[in-house]
């Protein structure tokens, strides 16, 4: 038996993930908030692209249901520079934001030690320093001074 896809044309309409079948899928394909959503197997709803850009986080107004899902990035046009922002199932995290001539790192994070776990290429900061993980597991840091 074939599985009965969900359409809508209304903007920021999201399925309830209760009332998606195993497999089924919804599409929203109103121009200003298309998707393709999915329920996992624990119930949540998973949206599958595009990001969402613009000045108000996605779905802010919702006319399905309400909420985002883990992992939904947006493109927040609001901010100066523009910023990346993904949203961690409570609130939209910031990632990196920038204008031409410089990058802004969201959330300050401490490394625990020059071991503490890393990927290559990782870049945070703190009030004190600037962290770089030059290899798996491995960080060095630089020092900040006023000037």
């Amino acid at each position: 038996m074939a599985i009965q896809n969900l359409r809508s044309s209304t903007a920021n309409k999201r399925p309830d993930p209760l009332g998606l079948t195993e497999g089924q899928l919804a599409v929203n394909y109103e121009a200003s908030s298309p998707a393709l959503f999915f329920s996992d197997d624990a119930n949540n709803l998973v949206k599958i692209g595009p990001v969402h850009v613009g000045v108000v986080p996605p779905n802010a107004s919702p006319a399905g249901m309400p909420g985002n899902s883990v992992g939904e990035i947006w493109l927040d046009t609001f901010s100066t520079p523009a910023a990346i922002r993904v949203y961690d199932g409570t609130t939209w995290q910031s990632l990196v934001s920038g204008a031409g001539d410089s990058i802004r790192i969201g959330t300050a994070k401490t490394p625990a030690s020059a071991t503490d776990t890393g990927v290559q290429g990782e870049i945070c900061w703190d009030a004190d320093f600037i962290y770089v993980c030059v290899a798996t597991d491995t960080w060095k840091r630089t020092a900040l001074s006023t000037w």
